[in-house]
């Protein structure tokens, strides 16, 4: 009999629990297969530029698994729920006895998950499932009373008590199977969405996207408190993309960080404990998404805040959109997101605060308007910062705290670099007019670049008499 792994967002060699697991013993063939379910995709907004990069992911591990002597097989099921019977033939065909899985984030992948397993028992086919949907497992962190925090720092701090005395360990590459099986004919171009982002420069390889992490490590992460907040700088990781198709995993990123150090968290620098605070926030968002299911069906985490009626002018959630607002930092931060698909995260915070609390448009349009367009699409951390952004999240941010997009863009574009390269109308401007190019009195540009949609200190004021008078004391 032969065992199967399913790769869903785990496409990675090393570190992975159900690939480790179903090659621990060397006799028996071992198969593998990825599923393209191209409308399921649509439904949950993933981007262009997203399914590009599991493309061209998916092409890498084929040949890294092919080392391994396992043969990768694309299937395609349009949603989830030709899912069941399609890994069921799957399973009949080639003689599989054991399905490997390691667990996703999500409502829907959970119900999916429980669909196949359904299906597969009636075959007498057993199904194997790891928690890897954080570095410690949702329901693993919790307060005094056993219920899930609603708070990052306490948060942070038992689950510091409980990585300690855990430790990391990632599991190695499996050996290579003595039998080789081969890869499907599926696996062609024609299985995969049209409209995809086929950008070749982007790195795919295990290897190369190991060499990202260690050199972030070695050289930048010591300033990464610094340099993380400055969109002009590249100071960040550059892995969010490869966590998000989990072509490397959260506890791969710790264990380099404490490899490269002491190898004790207490002894952290200032940079690495802030890196490390980032990757506890994943935790915290995807412990939060598992523990409260309607975070998956677009609702807030606090129930009062879905009586908000948005204002929603589509013509203002447009310009947001486009880069048009009339505020140069905004407007930097949303083109490069409609050009690279991915954003600066101090930007992601200023942008996202700029729609629902100057605009007073819902987070929901912004949170789904970053799925379509983000390479690093994650459905627990995109929720999370857009809860936060809009004060209906866990923890978020009081809704009297709206950001001055003009204090953001000199705080952390003093020179105004990022914003003359993504908006080439203001290139020829200096400090401090490329901040206000349309400053009372002046009109620099006669028309090339838009007024403000908004004025900040009027919307500031409609924004907390919006927000007034919700029970923010109504938690689940």
């Amino acid at each position: 009999m032969a065992k199967l792994v399913w790769f869903r967002d785990d496409l990675r060699t090393l570190d992975n629990p159900a690939l480790f697991h179903a090659c621990e013993k060397d006799e028996g063939q071992v198969f593998a297969i990825y599923v393209i379910s191209p409308t399921q995709w649509l439904r949950h907004h993933w981007s262009p530029s997203r399914i590009g990069l599991i493309r061209r992911r998916i092409e890498a591990l084929t040949a890294e698994l092919a080392a391994l002597n396992i043969g990768l097989t694309v299937l395609m099921a349009d949603t989830y729920s030709e899912i069941p019977e399609l890994i069921a033939s799957h399973c009949q065909a080639n003689d599989i006895d054991h399905l490997f899985i390691n667990k996703e984030v999500g409502f829907n992948e959970g119900k999916r998950d429980r669909e196949v397993k359904a299906a597969l028992q009636l075959l007498g086919v057993a199904t194997v499932a790891y928690d890897t949907r954080a570095i410690l497992p949702p329901g693993s962190v919790l307060t005094g009373k056993d219920k899930p925090f609603s708070v990052f720092t306490p948060f942070k701090k038992a689950w510091l008590r409980l990585f300690s005395s855990a430790g990391v360990s990632c599991l190695p590459r499996p050996k290579a199977r003595q039998c080789h099986t081969l890869s499907s004919s599926h696996n062609e171009a024609s299985s995969w969405p049209e409209n995809i982002d086929v950008n070749n420069s982007q790195t795919v390889t295990e290897e190369q996207i190991l060499g990202t992490l260690r050199q972030f490590v070695a050289e930048k992460v010591k300033d990464y408190h610094a340099d993380r907040d400055v969109p002009a700088i590249a100071g960040t990781s550059a892995l969010s993309p490869f966590l998000a198709i989990g072509a490397i995993s959260a506890r791969q990123c710790i264990a380099r960080l404490l490899y490269q150090g002491s190898g004790d968290l207490s002894a952290l620098s200032e940079g690495e404990n802030v890196w490390l605070s980032e990757l506890v926030w994943r935790d915290f968002y995807r412990h939060l998404i598992e523990a409260y299911p309607r975070l998956s069906m677009h609702r807030s985490f606090k129930p009062a805040y879905d009586s908000l009626q948005w204002c929603n002018d589509a013509q203002l959630f447009q310009q947001w959109c486009d880069g048009l607002t009339g505020y140069p930092l905004v407007d930097a931060g949303m083109r490069q997101l409609k050009h690279t698909g991915w954003m600066h995260n101090r930007l992601r915070m200023v942008v996202a605060s700029f729609l629902t609390k100057h605009l007073l448009i819902d987070w929901r349009w912004g949170e789904r308007y970053f799925m379509q367009q983000l390479v690093d699409g994650d459905l627990a951390a995109n929720n999370g910062g857009w809860q936060w952004a809009a004060s209906t999240g866990a923890d978020s941010v009081p809704y009297f705290r709206i950001f001055n997009p003009l204090l953001q863009a000199k705080r952390f574009d003093p020179d105004g670099s990022f914003i003359r390269k993504w908006v080439p109308e203001l290139k020829s401007l200096a400090v401090p007019e490329i901040f206000e190019p349309h400053k009372k009195g002046r009109n620099l540009l006669a028309g090339d670049y838009p007024m403000p949609v908004v004025i900040h200190a009027e919307a500031r004021q409609r924004a907390l008499a919006f927000y007034k008078g919700i029970n923010d004391a109504t938690l689940p």
